[in-house]
Order: structure tokens, then C-alpha cells, then sequence
């Protein structure tokens, strides 16, 4: 069945949410449809590593304006893109005559190529569903052994934490979050979850994951075998693009974008936004891709208004920023801390439970972090984007 369409959304999370709320709120009156491969409506992400997880139950669907008009085709995916034709080919056999088109596939869950990380009872977190099945594991065990500690990998062991399990948290980093927060508040992560009797295993890798009788049993590389009732991993997440494999689209550890969210390789109708786009941010050397929450609403806004009128779209030179809930603290940062070559605590020191630091390269400002201090991040939010105006 070939269906003419208006504007089409592929992606039906939080940026495909933003983009098709932005077209109507632009006037767009055209025909307005969102494809998702969940059955879900749009939900919002963070609570699954952390409120989901601690009752076992929740809904964090979004608020969705029923005047919006927007024809949703969900637990259906994009299969095949013919860019020429303009034509989106789904799962289901179907195919949609696009005008204009919006891909906000974002990104899945990695599992690392190693003996037994493909066993189905080992747990990844990207969906509210992985979410339900983790919770469910964590209530009827003990233990649980997290591979990856990064952002979502440190909130799940915040989270086992709080509901009484023993934890091991491991990661070829030498210190946690290392990647976003730079490698001089790393260690205040790292102390956070020590003091929470997490048991850290930085600096190596797992060689090899085995299941005898209901423990798993994870091998590193520096000798030790982690013994652990539940095993989570939390390696990162890969852009959701190959069902453009075969288009005439420019990919490259995501879709490559201009600096207005327009797709490369595509005739100037087809942009990208969130977690699959990898754009040219003016102020960086190199394309990025970034997966915080904050970005996949902006990009989702800014790609809107690209499609709706490219003549004036300006490029989406965002303040990059995120946050994340551990052991009852919120930490927050912006900018690009990682990139600093030192640090500067202008509040409290990393001792502190609460202090303002910022990264500087060459004496430039490069990003802020903060912990437990929103005042401080809307003082410095105002200083760093300036440079971003």
C-alpha cells in the first residue's frame, strides 16, 4: 500500500516528539506522520535508569497535544530510504511519499563482540521494556556485576545500590563517567561510589562471560572473576542507521549533517536530530554526535525549523549540557568539560558535596560542572554561552 504524505518523522522518541510538535506550532498543516518501531507513544528516557528501576513499575510516557494531528505508525521500522523517489519503505511492507522527512532513529544499546555478552539473560538498558526486565531481575537477587561505567552504568548501580544489592562496577577507564566529565572530577564519581560500597574494577576489560548454575561469572583482565546474580551491560549506544545502508545519505558513526541539521547526501528535504545525527557544531573541529537528553529535544526543535524554512535556518550551535542523579546528589554539566587541560574549583572543592568547577584549555572556558549547586550552573550557563550565541 503506498500512502501520499506531507512530512514524515522516523523516530518516535524525544527529538522525533520535538520535531513534530514544532512543525504544528510553525503552521505547518500538511500531513504529519511519526514511525516508531516500539508500540509505545513517545516516553522520556532518564527515569529508566533510576525511578523505573527502584519501583518496578512507572509511566513516563509524554503529555501529547491531541490537536496536533499527527498519524502514528507504531511497532513498525524503517526498513529501505529511496531519496530519488522520496519514497520511505517500512517494516510492514508499506511505503510512505514523503515531502520533506525528519530521521530521529537515535541509538541502541552495544553489546561488546566478546564470548557470552549475547546471552539473552545478560541485560542491556536503552527501553522502558529493558527497564521492566531489569527491575524485575533486580528484586529476585543479590547481586548485580555492571560492564561500563559511564553515565547510565554509574545511575544503575546508584539505583542497585538503593534497593540493598551488592554492586561491581567495571570499566577499561581508570576512573567512572572519565569520557564527559574529564579525568579531574572523574574521581569524585569514583569516591561517590566507593563510599556506597560499590566494588570498582577500572582499568581492565572482561575477557570472557560465562553462567554456571544462576550466577554469572565474569573473567577480566587483570586476573579477577566477578561473581554476580544479574549482569548489566552499559557500553554505550551505536546510531540506528542501517536501514539507510543502501540511500545516497552520507554515514559516518551516524548521519553526517551540516551545521543546519540538513542531511548529507540527501536533495535538501531531510534532516536528522538526537542521537543519530552527526552534525557540524561551528565551535568544534570535528562533527559530533551527542546522546543527552537536553540536545535530542533542541536538535528536534532546530531540525523542524530548518525543514519548514532552510533559506533562514541558521546552525544549531547548542550549549552542550547534561545531568545525572546518583546516591540522593545531582550533578550537572555544560559545555565541553572533557576538553579542559586543567581545573578550576571557583566553589567548594571535589571533597565537598557541593562546588562549582570549571575546565580551561589555553585559558579558555570550555564547560562547567557542577555538583549540587543549580545557582552556580545558571551563573556559568550565562558566562560559557556567550561563546555559543
Amino acid at each position: 500500500m503506498l500512502t501520499r504524505g506531507g512530512i514524515v518523522v522516523v523516530g518516535a522518541g524525544l527529538a522525533g516528539l520535538r520535531a513534530a510538535e514544532t512543525l504544528r506550532e510553525r503552521g505547518f498543516d500538511g500531513g504529519l506522520v511519526v514511525v516508531g518501531d516500539e508500540t509505545r507513544q513517545p516516553y522520556n528516557r532518564p527515569p529508566l535508569s533510576k525511578s523505573i528501576l527502584l519501583k518496578g513499575a512507572g509511566d513516563t510516557t509524554f503529555p501529547i497535544d491531541e490537536t496536533l494531528d499527527i498519524e502514528w505508525k507504531l511497532g513498525v521500522s524503517a526498513k529501505h530510504l529511496d531519496v530519488r523517489n522520496r519514497t520511505l519503505v517500512l517494516s510492514d511492507g508499506s511505503s510512505i511519499l514523503y515531502d520533506g522527512l525528519i530521521i530521529a532513529t537515535g541509538s541502541r544499546a552495544v553489546r561488546p563482540s566478546l564470548p557470552g555478552a549475547d546471552r539473552a539473560d545478560v541485560h542491556v538498558l536503552r527501553t522502558l521494556d529493558d527497564a521492566l526486565r531489569l527491575a524485575r531481575a533486580l528484586r529476585s537477587t543479590d547481586s548485580v556485576a555492571i560492564i561500563g561505567a559511564g553515565l547510565v552504568g554509574c545511575e544503575i548501580a546508584s539505583s542497585s545500590v538503593e534497593l540493598g544489592k551488592t554492586v561491581t562496577l567495571i570499566d577499561s577507564e581508570p576512573m567512572p563517567m572519565l569520557r564527559v566529565l574529564g579525568r579531574h572530577v572523574s574521581h569524585v564519581i569514583a569516591n561517590m561510589h566507593r563510599l556506597n560500597g560499590v566494588q570498582l574494577e577500572l582499568s581492565c576489560t572482561v575477557s570472557r562471560i560465562e553462567k554456571r548454575l544462576n550466577a554469572f561469572e565474569v573473567a577480566l583482565t587483570n586476573g579477577k572473576s566477578i561473581k554476580s546474580d544479574v549482569l548489566v551491560l552499559a557500553t554505550g549506544g551505536s546510531p540506528n542507521t542501517e536501514w539507510l545502508d543502501a540511500s545516497t545519505l552520507t554515514l559516518d558513526k551516524g548521519v553526517r549533517c551540516d551545521s543546519r541539521c540538513f542531511a548529507i547526501g540527501g536533495d535538501g528535504r531531510i534532516v536528522a536530530a538526537g542521537d543519530v545525527a552527526r552534525w557540524e557544531h561551528p565551535d568544534y573541529d570535528a562533527p559530533i554526535r551527542v546522546g543527552h537528553w537536553t540536545n535530542a529535544g533542541e536538535q528536534g526543535v532546530a531540525a523542524a525549523n530548518a525543514l519548514l524554512d532552510p533559506d533562514n535556518a541558521l546552525p544549531f550551535k547548542p550549549l552542550l549540557s547534561f545531568w545525572t542523579d546518583q546516591y540522593g546528589q545531582r550533578l550537572q554539566a555544560i559545555g565541553a568539560p572533557w576538553l579542559g587541560s586543567e581545573i578550576v574549583f571557583t566553589k567548594g572543592s571535589p571533597g565537598d558535596p557541593k562546588f562549582v568547577a570549571i575546565s580551561l584549555r589555553s585559558g579558555r572556558i570550555t564547560g562547567a560542572i557542577v555538583m549540587n549547586m543549580p545557582a552556580g550552573l545558571l551563573e556559568w550557563r550565562t558566562r560559557i554561552g556567550a561563546n555559543y550565541a
